[in-house]
């Protein structure tokens, strides 16, 4: 993201006021900080699940991953719906 603001910054004046690649940037941006301010939400929910069904848990059956997928699946979902409403 800095990467494109400085871009932005030396190849100066643009005709419109947001341009593509600030806006994608942005949410990028947006959407990585999202993540890793939700990250102890995420890593304590998984261990509330590990914790009330400890048995199933260390099995490590492919209902295991399954739950984890659904886990990281919510917490990228989430972290880019936000970073979308913060920018538009």
């Amino acid at each position: 993201s800095r990467v494109t603001v400085m871009y932005h910054q030396v190849f100066g004046p643009v005709y419109y006021a947001d341009p593509t690649y600030l806006v994608i940037a942005s949410l990028f941006r947006e959407a990585t900080k999202g993540y890793a301010i939700s990250a102890i939400l995420w890593l304590a929910v998984d261990r509330w699940i590990a914790t009330r069904s400890w048995s199933w848990y260390e099995r490590q059956t492919a209902s295991t991953i399954i739950v984890f997928l659904l886990l990281e699946l919510a917490h990228l979902s989430i972290s880019w719906t936000l970073s979308a409403f913060l920018i538009t």
